[in-house]
């Protein structure tokens, strides 16, 4: 479990986010300034478990920098076999905070309760990563689906809330007693959970798959466009049967864990329910993340633009705040399903520009969009206008794997592609002879079958692009011949540069 460490005391001074550290006996017990917990950090540390469960009072985080320096070889300071750390009050030094590495003393207690209680926190580690989805998961459906009449959905909803209250019952005394494994099991609610799962996750497949099947932006934006509702109504029905059935898991673990270090055989069954937990989370999240990052992209893209296409999910809303509001609660999402820490980011900045083409301003707004299009890998190597008298003003986007053609105004209001062109696609990128300006070039790009390509000139205008366009036309030519095996140009003219494929 990267992330996580056990320490002791009053998890307060700690300045970090703490969870309930559940099915603890010795929780319930203690006093409320030492009360078990977990927090969940980005360093690389392994979960020690000391002294059994009942003594282990929490989990907290290393800053990436005190980490880096014991790596490095740094040392705390000791004292009566303790490492030392320091609290202020104010500005003065008020207390030295003692503590050891778990595992550092009583060794033979550790190795008698570690395979239980590593257990046991394993399947807490999961629900601590997922504990948002429901909250959201609701919050989201009255934004973007207002109501769902699905029933899945609704049982799902109704088993969640029926095991939510039991693991509640057992969160406050410290156990699961039998009483309250009893009533989880009366729920009926394993069997009913199961099939939910494997329903929903059968659905958020095919939708997964048809989506995957769509190699261009046009086409993945327009099945977006008339599914991202009933995609978001299949994800939340998949996430809330997911965490209802985890905490149904989580009751059952901890019922074998008050038995689990006498009885060798209710350890291994322990081990086999966290495992098979594991497994089932990390499919649902496999299937979830995708579909629900693909939802995000658009409502980012919605959000930001100044059009009116965000109507369409949500008629009859007034302002673009409940775009926002959708987009918050599925990044929350995402977040939790990511899978470690720092995986995701709800937030990413515009991809670097190889060749700067266009004034600052024009190239910040279109690159702003550009980041919910550009795929994992994909970079950014020029962004142009093309424009003139008798044409459109189009925007020609090349990254490292495609040319995106837009329409300016549809582009920045609300995201829309008209044409992408894989490089595999393109046969020849040329500059068109005796076509300098003082303000740009004539770019000709063929692509398309070798019975039949299509050819289409653009009228490239921008100053810069005097002084460097037979530099951006030669790092044109050189993605085709890295997609085609041919990296050379077949002109020794750099101002015809032209890669043939035929």
């Amino acid at each position: 479990m990267p992330g996580v460490y056990l320490a002791s005391g009053d998890l307060s001074v700690l300045g970090t986010h703490v969870v309930p550290l559940t099915f603890d006996p010795g929780a319930a017990k203690s006093k409320a300034a030492d009360v078990a917990a977990m927090a969940v950090g980005g360093a690389s540390l392994a979960a020690q478990v000391a002294h059994g469960i009942n003594s282990a009072r929490g989990l907290v985080r290393l800053s990436p920098e005190t980490m880096a320096a014991l790596k490095a070889g740094a040392k705390p300071f000791t004292k009566d076999g303790w490492n030392l750390g320091t609290l202020k009050d104010g500005n003065q030094f008020a207390h030295s905070v003692r503590w050891a590495p778990a595992g550092a003393q009583g060794a033979t207690s550790v190795a008698a309760s570690a395979g239980p209680a590593a257990a046991i926190m394993a399947i807490q580690m999961q629900l601590a990563e997922i504990s948002a989805l429901v909250e959201e998961n609701i919050a989201l459906t009255r934004s973007l689906l207002q109501a769902v009449e699905d029933e899945r959905w609704a049982s799902a909803k109704s088993h969640f809330d029926a095991i939510a209250e039991e693991f509640g019952h057992a969160n406050a005394l410290g156990e699961v007693t039998p009483s309250i494994w009893g009533q989880a099991q009366a729920q009926a609610s394993e069997t009913k959970l199961r099939e939910l799962l494997e329903l929903s996750l059968r659905a958020a497949r095919r939708h997964h798959e048809e989506l995957t099947a769509l190699e261009t932006s046009p086409a993945r934006r327009t099945w977006l466009d008339t599914n991202a509702r009933s995609v978001t109504q299949e994800a939340q029905t998949l996430l809330m049967a997911h965490s209802a059935w985890l905490r149904y898991q989580a009751l059952r673990a901890g019922y074998l864990h008050r038995t689990a270090a006498e009885d060798p055989q209710d350890a291994a069954l322990l081990e086999r329910v966290i495992a098979g937990a594991q497994r089932r989370d990390a499919e649902v999240r496999a299937v979830a993340f995708p579909l629900l990052e693909d939802v995000y992209r658009l409502l980012r893209m919605l959000e930001e633009g100044t059009g009116s296409a965000w109507k369409k999910l949500f008629p009859g809303v007034r302002n673009r705040e409940a775009v926002r509001a959708a987009a918050g609660y599925v990044a929350t999402q995402l977040g939790a399903l990511a899978g470690h820490h720092g995986a995701y980011q709800a937030d990413p900045p515009p991809a670097p520009v190889e060749f700067t083409l266009l004034p600052l301003n024009p190239l910040k707004a279109v690159t702003s969009r550009l980041r919910w299009i550009l795929r994992e890998g994909e970079t950014l190597v020029a962004v142009t206008k093309s424009g003139g008298w008798r044409e459109l003003e189009r925007y020609l986007v090349f990254t490292s794997s495609r040319i995106l053609i837009v329409r300016e105004g549809n582009f920045l209001s609300d995201g829309d592609v008209d044409q992408e062109l894989p490089w595999t696609s393109v046969r020849t990128v040329a500059k068109v002879p005796d076509s300098d300006r003082d303000d740009g070039f004539d770019l000709r790009i063929q692509h398309g079958p070798v019975e039949k390509p299509d050819v289409r000139t653009f009228a490239l205008r921008d100053s810069s692009l005097t002084h460097r366009g037979d530099a951006f036309v030669k790092r044109l030519t050189a993605l085709v011949g890295e997609e085609t095996g041919i990296g050379s140009i077949s002109s020794p003219d750099a101002a015809v540069a032209t890669v043939r494929t035929d």
